[in-house]
C-alpha cells in the first residue's frame, strides 16, 4: 500500500511541477519582447547576468507556403536529396539547413526558390551558461 501512496504523491508532485513550468514558460514569453527592446536600445551584443550569458540571436528557417511548389523548386535546383522517396513531401529540417548554409556563406538561394522557398529570420533571446 505504501508504494501506491508514494506513486500518487509523486504523480501529484509531477503535475504541480509541470503546471509551475508552464507558468514560468508563459512569464518568459511575456518578458522576451522587453529584453529584445533592451538589446536594441542598448546596442549590446550580449550581457552576463547571474553567471549566465544573455544575447539576441537570429534563427534561420526555410519558409514554405506550398508543398508541391517546394518539391518542384527543389527538383529544378537539382536538390532531389531533400525530397522524400515517395516524391510527395520533403525533409523540412534539411531544407532549412540548406537555407541556413546559403545565408551563412553569403550565397543566394537557387532561382527556382523565388516566391516558393524563402528565408524566414526569427529573432530569439538565448540564455546560456
Amino acid at each position: 500500500m505504501e508504494c501506491v501512496k508514494q506513486l500518487v504523491q509523486l504523480t501529484q508532485e509531477k503535475e504541480r511541477l509541470e503546471a509551475e513550468l508552464k507558468l514560468t514558460g508563459q512569464k518568459i514569453n511575456e518578458v522576451i519582447p522587453q529584453v529584445e527592446e533592451f538589446f536594441i536600445q542598448s546596442g549590446l551584443d550580449e550581457l552576463r547576468v547571474f553567471g549566465r550569458k544573455v544575447r539576441p540571436v537570429e534563427e534561420i528557417w526555410a519558409k514554405i507556403a506550398d508543398k508541391q511548389a517546394a518539391i518542384e523548386a527543389l527538383e529544378a535546383a537539382g536538390l532531389t536529396e531533400y525530397i522524400k522517396p515517395a516524391g510527395k513531401s520533403y525533409n523540412s529540417q534539411s531544407v532549412s539547413a540548406f537555407v541556413r548554409e546559403c545565408v551563412n556563406q553569403g550565397e543566394d538561394l537557387p532561382e527556382s526558390f523565388a516566391g516558393v522557398i524563402e528565408i524566414n529570420r526569427v529573432p530569439k533571446i538565448k540564455v546560456t551558461a
